[in-house]
This record gives structure tokens, sequence and C-alpha cells, in this order.
């Protein structure tokens, strides 16, 4: 340890960092630099004794905000609230995203066919060895939620308990045999039951 701190002291230091110094202007106490952001660069410019930026000269706008203005000039809004190509765009464009909206509409279609009532059954993990099965969904069956608790907690001989409108919280992990159970009370399809893990 010691040889490293002498090896330390007879290796030439380097030179200082000198503190680097901003120039703020006095108008907009923003740094120089910065002057053509603030909201008064004509000010600032002539205090300083320059000339206005030639993105600020008289109302000019600056390269990236008169990009944005003309692209947003050129999308015209149809009916339905969607952006839609300039009338300049090839017409080829436009079939193609008609095509993309009808599309759209038949896959929504889709889902709300698909969209049936299911009864949704989860496990849930309540430490090492205990389990919650949690059921909801029966009310879209026609079930009475109150009464399907009493019998969940009499069939499965295990605590039952209402948590929401429509679910039920049953201690255990009762999977293999609500499904024959669900069938044959309330009779409700298999294929109505979803099991989540």
């Amino acid at each position: 340890v010691l040889s490293t701190m002498a090896e330390a002291e007879e290796s030439p230091a380097a030179p200082p960092i000198e503190p680097l110094v901003i120039a703020y202007c006095p108008v907009c106490t923003m740094p120089e630099e910065y002057c053509e952001y603030g909201p008064s660069v004509e000010e600032c410019y002539q205090r300083r004794g320059l000339p206005a930026p030639p993105s600020k000269a008289k109302g000019a706008k600056p390269p990236a905000e008169a990009a944005v203005t003309d692209g947003v000039a050129a999308v015209k809004l149809e009916g339905d609230g969607a952006a839609a190509p300039a009338e300049g765009a090839p017409a080829e464009a436009k079939a193609g995203e008609e095509a993309e909206g009808e599309e759209k509409k038949e896959k929504k279609k889709k889902k709300k066919k698909e969209e049936t009532p299911k009864v949704r059954i989860t496990v849930e993990s309540r430490g090492k060895h205990k389990y919650v099965t949690s059921v909801s969904g029966l009310a879209a069956f026609g079930v009475d939620v109150r009464k399907a608790v009493k019998g969940f907690a009499t069939k499965f001989a295990a605590s039952a308990s209402m948590t929401d409108a429509d679910e039920i919280t049953v201690q255990g992990d009762i999977t293999d045999s609500i499904e024959e159970y669900l069938a044959k009370t309330f009779k409700i399809d298999e294929s109505s039951l979803k099991f989540d893990d």
C-alpha cells in the first residue's frame, strides 16, 4: 500500500479543469445560445447587436413547425373523423384504407359473436399448500349467486363466500369436480367454462 502512495505522489498531476463560463442574456435570462427559443427573440438579438435569426424574422415559422403545419394541411378529414389522404394522393391509397376499415369491422363482429358468456374459474395460491378457487360469471346464465354460494359450500364441504356481485370464492382447489357440478346443478355447458391458472 505504501508503494502505491509513493508512486501517486511522484506522478505528475493532471492540469486542473477550468470552470466553464456561461454568458446569460440579460433580457430572457437564458444562455445566449438559447435566446432563439425564448419569448423575446428580437429584443435579445437587438440588445446583443446581432440581426434577428432568419427563422424568426417577421413572423416566419421555424423549419420544423412549418413542416408540421404543411403536413397537417395536406390531410383531409372525412365524415367519420378518420384521417384520409389529400385529394392529390393516389386512389390506391384510398382504396387500401377502405379495405383496412372493412377488415376491422369484420374482426369486431367476430369478437362479438365469440363473446358468449363464460364462467371463469381461477385457482390462486394462498401459501405453500393452500388454494382458493374463484368462480365468476354465473349471473350471465341466470344463476342466483347467493343460493349458489350455499350450494358450493355444501357440495365441496368448504367455506364459500360471495366476494363480488358475480364472484364466488371457495377454499381449496375444486377444479376437478366443479365442471360436473355446474353442468348438473345449473345446466352450464363445458364449452362455457374458462379455466385460468
